[in-house]
């Protein structure tokens, strides 16, 4: 039964609205992320940049949370390691 329903016409078209949906939740996670970022870059003071990135990190966790099988999470993936990295080098300075 729970098959049947699986392929039915309004399913498929619920779960490609659905992945739509996700794709553009990420890309603006992604977006506000590499903001943050950036402007983590710009920052002498090392606490603003750790913050910054912290909520950069914030920002990419959520797509994790709310679509982790998407395509884009892999993107999400490597730019969170990304982040990781630069906050474990900037714990190592202090």
């Amino acid at each position: 039964m729970l098959q049947k329903l699986k392929n039915t016409p309004k399913h498929t078209e619920s779960q490609q609205k659905m992945q739509e949906a996700g794709e553009r939740f990420c890309k603006e996670k992604r977006k506000l992320a590499s903001l943050y970022f950036k402007d983590s870059r710009k920052q002498k003071n090392d606490s603003k940049k750790i913050s910054l990135l912290k909520r950069a990190s914030v920002e990419l966790d959520s797509c994790l949370t709310y679509f982790p099988d998407l395509e884009i999470s892999v993107k999400v993936k490597k730019n969170q390691n990304l982040i990781a990295k630069r906050l474990e080098e900037l714990k190592q300075v202090k």
